[in-house]
């Protein structure tokens, strides 16, 4: 797992995530497939380095059992770049977040489930939820 942050996400060593992750490897986040292989990831990450060139990824704490690993994190940074649709905001954001892994059985990462509240890191970039017009 820290080598997976270290490496992947505060480092952009995309090819150390080549040798830790499974081929089969794929990341859903809040329940929704967004990367599958080490290709996709290493894109994925890349957007968010984009829009937050600063970012750092914290390991708070985390838990092994056999094949799965639940890990607690803390993503920090600051946007000053597009996110997405979203244009850079300058603001920066801090939210926590909880990653369950699954290691295959040469011990490499081949599913991590990640939850976080993206609502929260858009409000502390300034967006703003608004209510649907119900008339």
């Amino acid at each position: 797992m820290i080598q997976y942050v270290d490496f992947g996400w505060n480092s952009n060593d995309g090819t150390t995530l080549g040798k830790i992750l499974a081929d089969e490897f794929v990341r859903n986040l809040n329940g929704i497939q967004v990367v599958k292989g080490s290709v996709e990831l290493d894109a994925y990450i890349q957007n968010y380095r984009k829009a937050f060139p600063d970012l750092r990824v914290t390991l708070d704490q985390w838990v092994e059992s056999g094949e799965q690993v639940v890990a607690v994190w803390t993503f920090e940074g600051t946007n000053t770049g597009v996110f997405g649709e979203f244009t850079p905001t300058g603001k920066k954001a801090r939210v926590h977040g909880v990653s369950m892994f699954t290691l295959n059985e040469e011990n490499k990462i081949s599913r991590e489930d990640i939850y976080y509240n993206e609502l929260y890191l858009l409000q502390q970039l300034g967006y703003e939820l608004i209510p649907p017009n119900l008339e």
